[in-house]
């Protein structure tokens, strides 16, 4: 393949040259490789990466990580249209408040009952929410009862609001 043994040898050399500038910096696994017809061995760092994890997007950096324990989250919060949703249906005789009040309204709660009132309002279906007054007796509903059976197992909370 070469025409002389001199013109092999060179190759070999560039090659071992540009393999160590390839792969300098710094080192997790040495890798032994054979170089050439007459078989030297050369150590060459090479800095493997084995996995790749990107930076989360702000928006996602800011919402609770861990939305799906059971263990109380400091940061984790629902939308004003999920709490006005929930006090409908929970409270249908009290007036209920508006976008805004529900945003002020959710900084009251502790994360535990935030997840509560998240969980007894997708139990109940948009159209019986938002139904016309009148539409149904006013009586203590299933949902009602879930929040009150909620209030009575749960210890008291100490909150702290500052605004």
């Amino acid at each position: 393949m070469y025409h002389t043994p001199h013109a092999e040898a060179r190759y070999w050399q560039l090659a071992e040259r540009y393999r160590r500038r390839l792969y300098s910096g710094g080192t997790q696994v040495q890798v032994q490789v054979e170089l050439g017809s007459t078989h030297t061995r050369s150590c060459v760092s090479v800095q493997l990466v084995q996995y790749y994890t990107p930076r989360l997007l702000p928006v996602y950096r800011e919402m609770g990580r861990n939305a799906n324990s059971k263990e109380p989250d400091a940061t984790f919060t629902i939308s004003p249209k999920t709490y006005c949703k929930w006090h409908r249906i929970v409270l249908p005789d009290r007036p209920h408040p508006t976008l805004t009040q529900a945003a002020r309204q959710i900084k009251q709660h502790s994360p535990q009952d935030l997840r509560e009132i998240l969980r007894i309002s997708r139990l109940a279906p948009v159209g019986k929410t938002f139904c016309a007054d009148g539409d149904e007796e006013r009586r203590p509903t299933r949902y009602q009862e879930l929040w009150h059976a909620y209030l009575n197992q749960k210890s008291m909370d100490l909150v702290i609001v500052f605004e």
